[in-house]
């Protein structure tokens, strides 16, 4: 059985001079500051900052159920 997970992730979006844009970012990260990584997908982009950096979002994956 499989069951999707899904988490609240959080973008920083800092101002730079090295990047083409003006602003970087460390990435997305869950609440308890753990790192997303490639088995996670942002499927939702819940907020945008005033330069339509997305900054909240909800990431879902999908996992063996049994294992619950």
């Amino acid at each position: 059985m499989t069951v999707t997970e899904r988490r609240i992730v959080r973008q920083d979006w800092y101002e730079t001079e090295t990047t083409k844009t003006g602003w970087d970012s460390h990435g997305w990260t869950f609440d308890n500051g753990e790192q997303m990584d490639d088995s996670w997908t942002i499927v939702s982009h819940l907020t945008l900052d005033k330069h339509y950096n997305a900054w909240v979002g909800i990431a879902e994956r999908e996992v063996d159920g049994s294992r619950f």
